[in-house]
């Protein structure tokens, strides 16, 4: 009996074992294998066209968007359709609307026959109209002075209201001024702003050329973009060129970019600042301050 229990508890340990070396795999895969991109499209005077792909673990996992044919953005995964743009969405029922439109054209037609003119609610109407009056004029007779009191509490209550707020917004701009001042909020900015380039400089295609062939229609302008387009060149490089055109409003060219980005770069640069002490303690300040 013992034996069997062993047997038992020695194949689940193994299904186990499986089971998380399975996981792990995953978990490996997801960190560590890239995600692609492509993109491409060309625009001339007779048409249009654009192509996106997005790949994982060779086309496992597949997102799609062409236009304009079909022009809808299509999900994949292990080659099952997840998800399809477009679909889903049903045509308003004609006969249903029309129904509607008969119920309310009755139910107006009813309410309109319904309110018939009566002498009555007449009479009752003017002598309410009498007592209102009545009470106007009653009011009337209320002495200037509790008037001009009221209008001149009314009024130190409200500039002493905003000269609340102009102190609070001034303590708030000084505080937050100083702390930006602060060396240990200096050193977070600074390395948030270096993380954030490394991620960039990872998400950043590849593969990047494109030919552009431009015009607003007007000579000042299109030389402004082209100084703009002169001073991105040297980081740009080669495979990006741009053609002024000075005599024509125009916009054609064509591009082709791709790239890759790995889950384990975007988190462990994500990770290094939300676990850095000096973010702690920013954070500190700044719930401290609204305490």
């Amino acid at each position: 009996m013992l034996g069997i229990i062993l047997k038992i508890l020695s194949v689940l340990g193994i299904l186990l074992l499986i089971l998380l070396g399975i996981l792990f795999s995953l978990l490996l895969l997801v960190l560590f294998y890239p995600v692609t991109y492509k993109a491409q499209g060309e625009k001339n005077c007779n048409s249009a066209w654009i192509s996106i792909r997005v790949k994982w673990l060779m086309g496992l996992f597949l997102m799609k968007f062409d236009y304009p044919d079909p022009g809808k953005l299509t999900v994949k995964l292990l080659w099952h359709t997840l998800y399809i743009s477009g679909e889903g969405k049903k045509e308003p029922d004609k006969e249903s609307d029309s129904e509607q439109n008969e119920d309310l054209s009755e139910s107006n037609h009813i309410t309109k026959a319904g309110n018939t003119p009566v002498s009555e609610q007449e009479d009752t109407a003017n002598a309410a109209n009498v007592s209102e009056n009545d009470v106007r004029s009653a009011n009337k007779s209320v002495s200037k002075e509790g008037f001009l009191r009221k209008k001149i509490e009314k009024i130190q209550y409200t500039i002493s209201n905003i000269y609340d707020k102009i102190k609070e917004i001034w303590e708030n701009i000084t505080y937050y001024t100083e702390l930006l001042r602060d060396e240990e909020t200096k050193q977070l900015l600074s390395l948030i702003f270096s993380k954030l380039r490394k991620i960039g400089r990872h998400i950043c295609p590849r593969h990047l050329r494109a030919d552009v062939l431009f015009g607003t229609g007007s000579p000042d302008t299109t030389g402004y973009l082209f100084g703009i387009y002169g001073m991105l060149s040297p980081s740009l490089g080669t495979s990006v060129t741009a053609t002024p055109d000075f005599t024509e409003r125009i916009l054609e060219g064509s591009f082709n970019v791709s790239g890759h980005i790995t889950v384990i770069v975007l988190l462990i640069n994500t990770l290094k600042v939300l676990l850095d002490k000096k973010l702690m303690h920013v954070i500190s300040k700044l719930k401290a301050r609204r305490k």
